[in-house]
């Protein structure tokens, strides 16, 4: 039988030491691979396409869930299905919510126990949700209740799904250039892209954008 392949991403050594270890123990799954930051996570999943990435959402290059994005753009241009479990210090309703928006399969906080991230592979590589038992079935829906009106008039919703990402990666403190790299893209079209952003949200100052991110809960503030 074909194990499930798994990559952690995690700059922490002792959490990939315990996750590796428990994964391998199990007869149906095996470790292929561990990144330590966005970047190097990104290389491996081109070279590996495991079934499931364990990703911290807290990488010292890129946020977890713009490498989760493009994680799930290069799942989307190939015939292999890459399910992506968000691994978290922390419960916030916004991350949580952006998540499963971009498409990530499952969230779990760092305290989960092992036998609960098991599950959560296992579960996630038969092409269904896990959110941890700290995830209340509340939270998502009180979550979406309070923010459906003020969502659906939201000029941030008037953002291209390309704009609403550079616009993340923008509030994150990245360069223009740093954005061009990662994504790929030229320059210009960053300077061009920052340009809409700035006009369609009414924003005059990056000041003004972080405040914008912040209200919006994509940035802690």
């Amino acid at each position: 039988m074909k194990k499930i392949e798994v990559l952690l991403v995690d700059d922490h050594p002792l959490i990939r030491d315990g996750l590796r270890d428990v994964i391998n123990a199990q007869s149906d799954m095996k470790v292929v691979g561990e990144a330590i930051n966005g970047a190097q996570a990104l290389q491996l999943i081109q070279e590996l396409k495991p079934c499931v990435v364990i990703l911290d959402i807290a990488l010292p290059d890129f946020n977890g869930l713009e490498i989760a994005s493009q994680i799930l753009e290069f799942s989307a241009s190939t015939d292999r299905t890459i399910n992506i479990i968000i691994l978290s210090m922390f419960l916030k309703e916004s991350i949580v919510y952006q998540s499963l928006k971009i498409g990530v399969k499952g969230y779990i906080v760092k305290t989960a126990s092992s036998s609960e991230i098991v599950f959560a592979i296992r579960h996630v590589c038969e092409g269904r949700y896990f959110l941890s038992a700290e995830v209340s079935t509340n939270i998502i829906p009180e979550y979406l209740k309070s923010h459906e009106a003020d969502q659906q008039h939201s000029p941030y919703n008037s953002l291209t799904q390309r704009e609403q990402q550079i616009f993340r990666l923008l509030a994150e403190g990245h360069s223009n250039k740093s954005i061009a790299s990662f994504l790929n893209i030229s320059h210009k079209t960053v300077e061009r892209h920052r340009a809409n952003i700035m006009a369609k949200l009414e924003l005059h100052s990056y000041h003004a954008l972080l405040k914008y991110a912040i209200d919006l809960g994509i940035l802690e503030a």
